[in-house]
């Protein structure tokens, strides 16, 4: 009884340590996307968790012949049960602008893991629209 106890915890504690360890590296990040998208040519995306707050900051480049209008809109997640995520927030932007840099500071509820979700929106000329999403993880 006490080894299949032991095994229980061992393996449970492996699975928790498996989720926990790949968001260790991701305490502040920025990913860059050149995608291959009829309106959008560059776009990065920013998120770090502190106790000042969470950071965003999304950076696009639309292509100049075809760029119409950017709408962003980012989602905030805090962790909890190891497993389950739970909506802290939300921030809508838009611009008309080719090239653009938009930020925003989210306040958040204490010390955790939160996830940014980005859903950047490009739309054409023509009335087509581009759609890049990331999630990005920060813990503090």
């Amino acid at each position: 009884m006490k080894k299949l106890v032991k095994t229980f915890i061992i393996t449970f504690l492996t699975i928790i340590l498996c989720f926990n360890g790949t968001n260790l590296a991701h305490a502040s990040t920025i990913d860059s996307t050149n995608p291959r998208l009829s309106h959008t040519n560059m776009a990065n995306f920013l998120f770090t968790a502190s106790n000042a707050g969470g950071e965003v900051v999304i950076q696009y480049t639309g292509n100049v012949e075809s760029f119409a209008r950017a709408d962003v809109n980012v989602k905030i997640q805090k962790r909890f049960l190891l497993l389950f995520w739970s909506d802290v927030d939300e921030w809508n932007a838009s611009s008309t602008e080719t090239s653009k840099i938009l930020s925003h500071t989210f306040v958040l509820n204490g010390t955790g893991t939160y996830k940014a979700i980005f859903t950047l929106t490009t739309t054409g000329t023509d009335g087509t629209v581009d759609v890049i999403t990331k999630e990005i993880e920060s813990k503090y």
